[in-house]
């Protein structure tokens, strides 16, 4: 490292998703050199010193700037590298393609060769990563096993490493062996030839999120001009490098320089790759590539113009978030993109945020008294001038390129909504390590490759006219929720949301362990009013159902639960996917809060009864497991991975689905709050009789139909404050009413035809114990019975506090009917329908059918 300071040259880092040189972004524009014919003077295969040096001449005029080598680079290829400005990915080959886990001599050798290679040349500054070794063969994977090359792959990875400890290192896949995903590497790369323009976009969208949160690197793609023409290879390079810039990829290497290519002790007459011919004359391709690559100093915006640029808007609500925010706007300044506005929306901070927002130019700064995010976020909205609205948080730094790849996935789709990865910036303390890995951070959760079912708050931009289509954010999220709900309702009104990869944020996580309790403790709270607005959309346990996968996901890996690989016959795929399998319901159940009430209440009985103490145990060990699991299994910082940070994570992720769960479910006790009674109509009042019976009877001599009556109950309903769903399609009610933390109240509807067009709309109100209630009754139930067994005739007087607590209970839900009844003849009369005896009338009335009257 001495020699890359004294030279000052800074070695290239991986940021997330892309690479870094200093402070700038380093895309990486590469093409393959070799193999070639061993050359007379030394016998490596590359060519003499002065056809290097000429060769890297041509391709700095192309602007290339990193060239990938299939065999250990001489020094003076390194040197000529560094004078001509160019970066060397070095390939590390080990050739014992064997049962080499069988044999310990072999595994010797495989490491020392990999030692040699690295110690021959480590720490020149030319050199930008190694690739240990390329294309592991299918059939040699499946023989030895998944996990097994794996570790085999980890642990060359750190062989590299310990010669060269501040080296970029990698294994070069290719998709029949895309499943290997060995952990240690620092940027994942793949060599793909995909010829067809959406197939190749399709895939790299898959490689992403293949790659998670790190960089994506195409090692090779390129065309042979002996099957093809110039022109086509031309025409694909082009297109291809467009591909792998606009979805987020950090950068394409081109197979390859040259048509001279020299493998297997024969040269290779039959293919030719080559940017350029043998004898260095460029072909059409390396034109095209040049006028690309020669501007990569410029914005995206102008190397790969979209179709259209839409002005954007974004928004940053803030409250308290001082600490921070600094940051986010100096990011927000420095975007790349021709037009585009920042509007901040300071929800009544207290921390000094005014003062600071004072100090910005350039910025929309607007102020408002506490309302909570939902209603911050529409103060922005109302405000802004953009077609496209793009949201983030006082705690997030965005990329330069944000609003760009932003732009780029509306262009590519018919899309509502964007969004795209938030990832945690290094951490500077353990605690902060181990909370970046903790579950329950904010995640995307995703359909396909590139549709999405839920962005997160703090990365997320939507089309104006959809968010104006559906109303907006709903304030009774002050804290979060706000973009599920958001997304859900988009969803559901037949909009799609895209997801682009390379529109990142660094999203701070908390830097506390209480901080980031709370932070779990708001979004249970989140989740319960969640349920409220989006029923169905819960599973019984009351957590939410996913249709799509939750990014990163937020189980461990489960030894016994290896994932399905499809291989093809005799796994000669050429596309071999690997099926994760989910995570079994025993999991969930361990986890949750009932498991460990079940636990506290063996324990408690083991003081009466020693031999609960067995159950207890076995309760707790298997609830401890899989945050032992997630615990050991999760990636930490190298500096913080300690046995001490670990435990701490172990016990994070047992805490997190107790308290979030905890949170949820008070929030779902409690219900929602039932207005006061309205006045009972008349009408409603002499039909008491039949109303104590099913519901509410309406005649219409008009033929009105159900649909027009729901709606008018639906806006009486919103009129009076009472908070309500309606059926998405899969329940047997229309409306369900929640008043009150004791009862909910579903209204079904049914219309029966008459002749002259006349219709009888019948609304059955029916009355459902809330979650608190039945939990009430259960835990009433067995006190009162554990009293009699323990006290006998004097536990009396607390079953008559019982009976009139539940006769109370009642009462009060005969309350809510005669209120939902008034509240369903009120929306029937400005509707011109007249209430009546809920008695049947036949549905198949004679030539002298009376209709009903209204009841006197």
């Amino acid at each position: 490292m001495l020699l890359l300071s004294c030279m000052g040259i800074a070695r290239v880092q991986v940021r997330a998703k892309f690479f870094f040189e200093e402070e700038r972004k380093f895309p990486i524009q590469g093409v393959s050199y070799g193999p070639f014919a061993p050359r007379s003077t030394d016998g490596a295969p590359f060519p003499e010193p002065a056809t290097i040096r000429s060769d890297f001449s041509q391709m700095k005029e192309c602007g290339c700037n990193v060239l990938r080598v299939y065999h250990i680079p001489p020094l003076d290829l390194l040197d000529s590298a560094l004078d001509h400005g160019l970066r060397v990915l070095i390939t590390i080959p080990w050739v014992e393609r064997t049962l080499f886990w069988k044999d310990p001599a072999i595994l010797r050798r495989i490491e020392e060769h990999v030692r040699q290679s690295v110690r021959a040349s480590a720490g020149h500054p030319a050199i930008f990563a190694y690739l240990v070794d390329n294309e592991i063969p299918p059939d040699l994977v499946r023989w030895a096993g998944i996990r097994r090359i794996e570790r085999h792959i980890d642990s060359l990875i750190r062989l590299v490493r310990e010669e060269d400890r501040e080296a970029l290192v990698s294994y070069a896949n290719y998709p029949p062996t895309e499943y290997l995903r060995p952990s240690s590497v620092d940027f994942v790369s793949f060599n793909v030839y995909l010829h067809r323009p959406e197939e190749l976009r399709a895939y790299l969208a898959r490689l992403q999120n293949l790659s998670g949160e790190k960089p994506l690197l195409i090692s090779e793609f390129g065309m042979d001009t002996r099957r093809h023409s110039e022109i086509e290879q031309a025409d694909l390079l082009a297109g291809h490098i467009e591909a792998v810039f606009q979805s987020g990829g950090a950068g394409t290497i081109l197979f390859s320089w040259t048509d001279e290519w020299f493998t297997g002790g024969s040269e290779i007459s039959d293919w030719a790759f080559g940017l350029v011919r043998k004898d260095r004359t460029p072909k059409e391709s390396f034109h095209r590539v040049k006028s690309l690559f020669r501007s990569w100093n410029d914005p995206l915006f102008r190397r790969f113009p979209l179709r259209q640029l839409p002005k954007i808007s974004v928004i940053v609500c803030n409250f308290n978030g001082g600490r921070f925010l600094g940051d986010c706007i100096r990011s927000l300044q420095q975007l790349q993109y021709p037009d585009f506005e920042i509007i901040v929306v300071d929800d009544g901070s207290t921390d000094g945020s005014r003062k600071l927002l004072e100090t910005f130019e350039g910025i929309r700064v607007i102020h408002q008294e506490n309302g909570g995010l939902s209603v911050a976020r529409n103060r922005g909205i109302a405000a802004a001038e953009g077609e496209v609205l793009a949201f983030t948080d006082a705690d997030c730094v965005v990329d330069e390129d944000w609003l760009y790849f932003l732009a780029s996935a509306f262009q590519s789709g018919d899309l509502a909504g964007v969004g795209g990865p938030n990832i945690a910036p290094p951490p500077a303390t353990a605690v902060e390590a181990v909370i970046a890995a903790a579950p329950g951070s904010p995640s995307h959760v995703l359909l396909t490759d590139r549709l999405a079912e839920h962005l997160p708050g703090c990365n997320m931009a939507f089309r104006r006219t959809a968010l104006e289509k559906i109303g907006g954010f709903v304030p009774e999220f002050r804290v979060a929720g706000d973009d599920v709900d958001l997304c859900w309702r988009l969803l559901d009104q037949g909009f799609a949301l895209g997801f682009s990869p390379g529109a990142l944020v660094w999203h701070r996580r908390r830097s506390t362990v209480s901080a980031y309790l709370r932070q779990q403790a708001g979004y249970g709270k989140a989740e319960g009013l969640l349920r409220f607005r989006h029923p169905s959309r819960f599973r019984s346990s009351e957590t939410a159902f996913w249709r799509g996968r939750i990014y990163p996901s937020p189980a461990p890996r489960i030894p016994i639960l290896e994932p399905i690989v499809y291989r093809g016959a005799f796994a000669s795929g050429l596309f071999q996917y690997l099926y994760a399998r989910p995570a079994p319901s025993w999991f969930w159940v361990v986890t949750s809060m009932e498991w460990f009430a079940l636990a506290l209440l063996s324990l408690a009985l083991s003081f009466r009864w020693p031999w609960f103490l067995a159950p207890t145990l076995l309760l707790v060990l298997a609830g401890i497991i899989p945050a032992a699991l997630y615990g050991f299994q999760s990636r930490l910082s190298p500096r913080f991975a300690t046995g001490t940070n670990r435990f701490l994570l172990s016990a994070l992720a047992l805490l997190q689905p107790l308290v979030r769960s905890l949170l949820r479910r008070l929030t779902w006790l409690r219900g929602k709050p039932a207005p006061t009674t309205p006045e009972p109509l008349p009408e409603i009042a002499r039909l008491e009789g039949a109303l104590l019976q099913e519901g509410v009877a309406l005649w219409s001599e008009s033929g009105i139909e159900r649909i027009g009556l729901l709606d008018r109950i639906q806006s009486v309903l919103e009129e009076d404050r009472y908070f309500s769903v309606v059926d998405d399609g899969w329940s047997d009610w229309d409306i369900q009413v929640f008043a009150g933390p004791w009862w909910q109240v579903r209204l079904r509807t049914l219309t029966e035809v008459y002749p002259q067009g006349a219709r009888l709309l019948r609304v059955a109100i029916l009355l459902k114990p809330s979650p608190l209630s039945a939990l009430a009754l259960v835990g009433g139930g067995f006190s009162i019975a554990a009293a009699f067994v323990a006290f006998g005739r004097p536990a009396l007087p607390l079953l008559a506090g019982g009976i009139l607590t539940l006769l109370l209970w009642l009462r009060e839900g005969l309350r809510l009917r005669r209120c939902l009844a008034t509240l369903i003849g009120r929306a029937g009369q400005r509707l011109g329908l007249i209430p009546v005896s809920w008695h049947p009338f036949g549905s198949r009335p004679g030539p002298r059918f009376d209709p009903p009257q209204e009841e006197r």
